[in-house]
């Protein structure tokens, strides 16, 4: 349990921060290869990570990171960053540029207006784009059981070791499941109003 909130909170934090970054860039400023870039966030996240799993395996047997968590947080921040980059384009581009313009014009700089105007505006998909990254890591067992030991192995790693060949216990195994999944039940039950806010953002006009 310990290692799945380590691992699940650190990759959280990473994505949302970074991604919140990279989608204010990506929506704000105007470059060349601006939309084909947005589509190779979105298209990276597609790719299966089976196909990464062995390179990944290897670099990181190399680099001294295997079994350990800061190993596993890359690992889950490979694929969760994208998400989340292409998930928070959208809202902030849900958000008028007007709004930007008037609060440069009163002295405001762009990164007090990300922080303090941004962020609270958009809060319902950073709280959305928040839970699907946790969702995603908490649950993630390839990566985790490739990259992880005995003494860094998650919840569902763990859940699947209990699987014998020739013997089950099935109490235990029950167990293991309820408690992985009831983080991620009791966040959603607390967080479901903002969600449903986050998904149908913009939906409705006026």
């Amino acid at each position: 349990m310990l290692n799945s909130i380590i691992v699940t909170g650190s990759t959280t934090i990473i994505s949302i921060a970074l991604g919140s970054l990279a989608a204010y860039g990506l929506s704000r400023f105007k470059f060349k290869g601006r939309d084909s870039l947005s589509m190779d966030f979105l298209s990276f996240r597609m790719f299966p990570p089976i196909v990464v799993a062995i390179p990944l395996f290897i670099l990181f047997q190399s680099a001294g990171l295997k079994n350990t968590y800061l190993g596993l947080i890359l690992a889950h921040t490979t694929f969760n960053l994208p998400y989340a980059v292409w998930l928070l384009r959208g809202f902030f581009m849900e958000l008028s540029p007007e709004i930007e313009g008037a609060s440069l014009v009163d002295g405001c700089s762009r990164l007090s207006f990300f922080w303090r105007i941004l962020l609270p505006l958009s809060t319902p998909g950073i709280v959305t784009a928040t839970i699907f990254c946790y969702i995603l890591s908490w649950n993630e067992f390839m990566f985790a059981s490739l990259l992880s030991s005995q003494e860094t192995s998650t919840l569902p790693v763990f859940s699947a070791s209990l699987l014998e060949h020739y013997q089950m216990d099935w109490g235990l195994f029950s167990v293991a499941c309820v408690v992985t999944a009831v983080p991620a039940i009791i966040l959603m039950l607390f967080l479901e109003k903002y969600v449903i806010r986050g998904l149908t953002y913009g939906a409705i006009k006026g």
